[in-house]
């Protein structure tokens, strides 16, 4: 009975190691997975507002194209 008592001690400390091992493994997978899924979030981001800023240059250039093509249309007919 006692050798039956001392295993269930040792395999019941065992488990409670294995147990804490893995909840620590757990909580730092998650804390990686949300850093990575931040970091992806974050970079998302940075392509939007680049998208964003090259179609804002975009249109700026064509205004600035079509204001410089009136202008010499304009010259052009005042001179004659």
């Amino acid at each position: 009975m006692r050798s039956t008592a001392e295993s269930l001690g040792t395999q019941a400390s065992a488990l409670s190691i294995r147990e804490e091992f893995n909840d620590k493994l757990i909580n730092a997978l998650e804390e990686g997975e949300a850093k990575l899924l931040e970091t992806d979030l974050n970079e998302e981001a940075a392509k939007a507002l680049s998208l964003q800023t090259r179609s804002q240059l975009s249109v700026a250039a064509l205004n600035i194209a079509a204001q410089s093509e009136r202008s010499i249309l304009q010259l052009f007919w005042q001179t004659l």
